[in-house]
């Protein structure tokens, strides 16, 4: 199945939700198309903390397209801190080469228990 979606071009975007379970979002057909399509997910994430939020890019190593999603959202969300971290290898392994993931979290200073 990977590799008929690797020649079709398809990208999967799946959400990690609170309790650990994973859902699938959508199937998009191009690169192109899903790193806009994360955006948009993203802005609508953002509306959730009106308090303020900070943005977490995890990418696997030498990512290009991580570089090239941190350059759409600091276009227009550059007023967000904006933090950096590895996906584990373990991780890695399974997405592949290039995977992407954002988080949106509410502001430390904001943040409640």
């Amino acid at each position: 199945m990977a590799l008929l979606g690797n020649l079709l071009k398809i990208f999967p975007i799946v959400r990690i939700e609170r309790n650990g379970a994973l859902e699938m979002v959508e199937k998009v057909r191009t690169q192109k198309k899903a790193l806009k399509r994360m955006e948009e997910l993203m802005e609508k994430e953002m509306t959730a903390y009106s308090e303020g939020v900070e943005l977490a890019l995890i990418t696997t190593p030498d990512s290009l397209l991580a570089e090239e999603f941190e350059q759409m959202i600091t276009k227009d969300e550059s007023q967000y801190p904006i933090r950096h971290a590895l996906i584990p290898p373990v991780i890695g392994t399974h997405l592949g080469c290039n995977s992407v993931a954002f988080c949106v979290l509410p502001k430390v200073e904001n943040f409640k228990l």
